[in-house]
């Protein structure tokens, strides 16, 4: 299947991001589950990556929009099952990002994310994701 679905948590780590001296960027703890199905096959990821986002420029105003990119590298577990068959592999990977904060809590993201293959089924992804911060 072209399509599925991504969920995920990310936990920002403030004090990461002041000892790199980064300035406006976020250092942050990102979990990620993804999953494509078709005709009774499936292909699953679960990711653990330490990304950095990088603000390109102030907002305009209290609750502005933000734009920001980034990228990110940890751990992927992929899985298949095609046709009856089944294959997982842990791989290092990462991600690149663009995304917007439309306000302090509302934001959407797109990364490329490269996660390699087991047994010739590719896993890398493009997705797009609606962020919600609470």
């Amino acid at each position: 299947s072209t399509g599925g679905f991504t969920a995920g948590l990310s936990y920002d780590l403030p004090s990461m991001a002041k000892s790199m001296g980064n300035n406006g960027g976020k250092v942050s703890l990102d979990l990620d589950y993804d999953s494509h199905s078709g005709n009774s096959n499936k292909i699953t990821t679960f990711a653990a990556q330490l990304a950095m986002r990088t603000s390109t420029g102030a907002p305009a105003g209290k609750g502005g929009q933000a734009p920001y990119f980034g990228f990110s590298v940890g751990y992927f577990q992929n899985h298949y099952d095609i046709l009856g068959v089944t294959g997982t592999k842990g791989v290092l990977g990462g991600s690149v990002l663009v995304g917007m904060n439309l306000s302090q809590q509302l934001g959407v993201e797109v990364a490329y994310r490269a996660s390699g293959s087991v047994d010739g089924v590719k896993f890398d992804t493009i997705n797009a994701a609606v962020t919600v911060k609470f």
